[in-house]
Order: structure tokens, then C-alpha cells, then sequence
């Protein structure tokens, strides 16, 4: 959400400079987070996609510019730390054979929404509020889908799809009986 800057309601350096002094704290902690045995990585990408899409719901309704902008830069703090431990988590998931393909497709993916973003934020010079809540519906979305996903810290990494597949016939065996 940086490149949204333009529509804040200060100096486009400003807006910059607040969000580099916003996401370097998130980006620093992501990496504390994801070690932490009551979070690992996947509470760190979903707490953080819920609590963005959560905060630019929040800011998009409030009428007060002082917070709305308050709860704008936790969802851009928010989404540092999501994203300093997205790619860490998403190439864990993927069994070594095929880890670099699928991050390729997700790297694809990621630049869909970057071309469909100038769009939404030029919206937001006309309608601020529209513009943060379609902001927040991938963020929450993202997040509840992340819900079904294994966390993968302190788990060895499959090697292959075969191996994928052995781990979750041992787990649907140990929680059959």
C-alpha cells in the first residue's frame, strides 16, 4: 500500500519517509517472530494479513483524519511484517523438486496485483474509503485461506512430492485411530 501515498493527506516525501520509518520496525521483527514457538511463520502471515485488511477496513470508515491515518500506517506495518515472512514461509511449503516453480507462479501473481494497484489507488484520489476497503478484501481473504496452510517452522522441509504425500498419510493414519 506505499504507492498509495499520493492520496494521503500530507506531502508525498512525508508519506514516504513515515512509511520507511513504519516498515523497517516490522520488517526487523519479522525476523524474531517467525522463530517464536507461540507464533512461527504462519501466525505471523495470517495475524498480519487480518490485522491490515482489519486496519484499512477500519481507516477507510473513520472520519477522523488523524487516526484514520494512525490505523493506515499499522495495516503498512502490518503488511511489512507479512511480507518480510511471506517468502520465507511460501518457499518452505513447497517440497525442494518444485520450490523454485511455484515461486515463480507466485512471483507472477504478485505482479497481477501490482498492475491492478495503480488502478485502485488512482480510484482513491476520488473515493479515499472505497479505495482502502478494496485494499483490505485480498488482505482478509489471504489471510483465512492461510488459515489451512501448515506452519513449517522447526519442520523438515519434503524433498519431493512424494514425500508430501507419505507426511499427510501418516497424519490422516494418526488421527484416524
Amino acid at each position: 500500500i506505499s504507492p498509495f501515498s499520493p492520496n494521503l493527506p500530507f506531502s508525498l516525501y512525508v508519506a514516504n519517509v513515515m512509511n520507511a520509518l513504519v516498515a523497517v520496525p516490522f520488517y526487523c521483527a519479522s525476523q524474531l517472530i517467525i522463530e517464536a514457538s507461540w507464533c512461527g511463520r504462519k501466525g505471523a502471515v495470517v495475524g498480519s494479513l487480518l490485522s491490515a485488511g482489519a486496519c484499512l477496513a477500519l481507516s477507510a470508515g473513520i472520519t477522523d483524519e488523524t487516526w484514520s491515518m494512525v490505523i493506515y500506517y499499522a495495516a503498512n506495518g502490518a503488511l511489512s511484517l507479512a511480507f518480510g515472512v511471506i517468502y520465507v514461509w511460501a518457499a518452505e511449503l513447497f517440497p525442494t523438486n518444485i520450490r523454485t516453480r511455484s515461486m515463480s507462479f507466485q512471483s507472477v501473481f504478485a505482479r497481477v496485483g501490482a498492475i491492478l494497484s495503480p488502478y485502485v489507488i488512482d480510484l482513491g484520489s476520488s473515493n479515499l474509503s472505497l479505495a482502502l476497503l478494496i485494499f483490505s478484501v485480498p488482505c482478509m481473504m489471504s489471510g483465512v485461506i492461510d488459515l489451512a496452510l501448515p506452519d513449517t517452522r522447526g519442520v523438515v522441509l519434503p524433498d519431493s512430492i512424494v514425500d508430501v504425500a507419505v507426511d499427510e498419510s501418516e497424519f490422516s493414519d494418526s488421527t484416524d485411530s
